[in-house]
């Protein structure tokens, strides 16, 4: 069942993608009109009059009577300017071949609500510009984040490699005799904490993690590699998550 579901969403979602990903200024503005005359439950071919099934030249006479009718000069009707501006673009869109295609697949698909946040970043952009530059504040500040955890990753590693070169090369030297006599503690400064190491009479080394278990001397029973989801963006709302699962 999951997977059949999994299937539809693919099947519903990427090909307008695909399809609407390079789209042009033309593209941006049919659709977006298409959407404003979805909205008030009309079409192109019903703003023009006509039948989807009309040719040029009825596309052409029902335009030109459109607008002689609503002509900002001559027209006493409401919002005649943004009317006449309307018919323009429909009939533009509609008397080209290209467009005409696209716009009859919208309708076909219905797809006022499977495209809209998919059209291509440009579209996007223009339309929803603050939600967007939110949206990529705060992606930058994860991003620093991540990157910072690395560096700080990786200046712990390069000291904790170090600390294990001379833990066990000072294991190396230390005579069984003097092994068996006692064993041998020793620190490790990581700058922002400090890790208690231990060789034992038997020669092996261990450490102490956070808390406070005797764990051998690796940097991966030590150091936790970066993660994004442990960003400060990312890991407060699957906290929050989580704590709502807890309680229910």
């Amino acid at each position: 069942m999951a997977k059949g579901s999994a299937l539809s969403t693919i099947t519903t979602f990427i090909p307008p993608v695909i399809r609407a990903w390079n789209w042009k200024e033309d593209e941006f503005k049919l659709f977006e009109l298409a959407t404003d005359m979805s909205r008030n439950h009309t079409n192109f071919y019903q703003w023009l009059g006509i039948e989807p099934t009309a040719d040029a030249v009825q596309i052409g006479k029902a335009h030109r009577q459109l607008v002689l009718k609503l002509h900002p000069e001559t027209s006493a009707e409401i919002d005649a300017k943004e009317k006449f501006e309307i018919t323009n673009q429909v009939a533009y869109i509609l008397k080209s071949t290209t467009l005409r295609s696209l716009y009859d697949s919208i309708l076909e698909e219905d797809s006022r609500v499977k495209i809209p946040m998919w059209k291509g970043f440009a579209y996007v952009y223009q339309r929803h510009r603050l939600l967007c530059m939110v949206i990529f504040g705060i992606a930058a500040m994860s991003v620093l984040e991540y990157i910072k955890a690395w560096d700080n990753y990786m200046t712990e590693k390069l000291a904790f490699d170090h600390f294990v070169s001379n833990a066990k090369l000072m294991a190396q030297k230390i005579s069984d005799k003097h092994a068996t006599a006692k064993t041998h503690k020793s620190f490790i400064d990581l700058g922002n904490r400090t890790i208690k190491c231990e060789i034992t009479p038997a020669k092996e080394i261990f450490i102490f993690n956070e808390k406070s278990e005797k764990v051998p001397l690796s940097s991966a029973n030590l150091l936790q590699k970066p993660n994004i989801l442990n960003t400060v963006v990312l890991r407060v709302p699957i906290q929050l998550v989580k704590k709502l699962l807890t309680n229910q």
